[in-house]
């Protein structure tokens, strides 16, 4: 099987300055103040997520030494809230893990098909189990929550499937792939 990688972050920068160990979430970051913001903060070795409602302000960003580059409505901040509220949600967006990733651009062979997929978060976990995680900002009101989360994961399960077989080409750790909805603080796993 062909497999291309096309990884828009650069090796990180040597650890140092005032922000070293830190992680900024930045938005608004394709332009103006936003951007000398996330630029400032990389510079000083904060992990920055730099996120924008447009993704082709943050094209020149991507790639760059410290910043991961994700597309993200803020007038939507119940989904940012939760997710930093949420314990998974940190966990999901730790800048610790080996092999991270946001909207991670992989191309390969998946189902006899050639495939160019956007993997919202992949990662290597503290166990070595590489995570390919898609987000769902779906709302759900009314009962049977259980019942419509299977659902959306049955719904799903052809997409995480061929991340899934794309992500087993890149190494020999175990891979598992994962909807995480931050509007509903649930994450469920592809069993």
């Amino acid at each position: 099987m062909n497999l291309r990688m096309v990884d828009r972050t650069r090796e990180e920068a040597s650890v140092g300055g005032r922000l070293a160990g830190k992680t900024a979430l930045v938005t608004a970051a394709g332009q103006g103040i936003g951007r000398a913001s996330a630029e400032a903060m990389a510079a000083e070795g904060a992990h920055v997520f730099a996120t924008d409602a447009k993704a082709g302000t943050l094209e020149s960003l991507a790639g760059r030494a410290n910043i991961e580059t994700r597309v993200l409505d803020v007038l939507d901040d119940a989904a940012i809230r939760r997710t930093l509220a949420d314990e998974r949600g940190r966990w999901i967006l730790r800048h610790d893990h080996r092999e991270a990733h946001s909207e991670w651009e992989l191309s390969g062979v998946s189902g006899g098909r050639l495939r160019n997929v956007k993997i919202d978060r992949s990662f290597v976990d503290e166990r070595g189990t590489r995570w390919v995680i898609d987000y769902k900002t779906s709302r759900h009101e009314g009962g049977d929550l259980e019942g419509f989360l299977a659902q959306e994961l049955e719904r799903y399960r052809p997409q995480l499937e061929g991340y899934l077989e794309l992500a087993r080409s890149l190494g020999r750790e175990p891979v598992r792939a994962a909807l995480y909805f931050p509007l509903l603080g649930e994450f469920r796993a592809v069993a």
